[in-house]
């Protein structure tokens, strides 16, 4: 289900007073920024698993898996981010499937 809520289409950001530049500069701005902090965070993350592994065989997870998992939470936490970003800049959502 995550898959399928991921490709859904969640419509086109309006604003009344944007213009359609005005908030395709807005989007590569939002997205560039959340493109910024999520790739921090995971290499963080990644950065903290790698120190974790001198402390015992973590059984639950592969690292192939565990590199999915951080791919997943990624995207998830970019798209969270870009929203949050245009949300506070005056932005909604038209139509589309969330």
């Amino acid at each position: 289900m995550a898959g399928l809520a991921a490709c859904a289409d969640r419509g086109a950001w309006q604003r009344a007073s944007a213009t359609p530049e005005q908030t395709r500069t807005d989007e590569r701005e939002c997205r560039a920024l959340a493109q910024y902090e999520s790739r921090r965070d995971i290499r963080w993350r990644e950065d903290v698993f790698e120190q974790s592994k001198d402390l015992g065989p973590d059984d639950r997870f592969s690292p192939t898996l565990r590199r999915q998992q951080f791919e997943t939470e990624y995207r998830n936490r970019e798209r969270r981010l870009i929203d949050e970003c245009m949300s506070a800049k005056g932005y909604t959502r038209s139509g589309g499937i969330f």
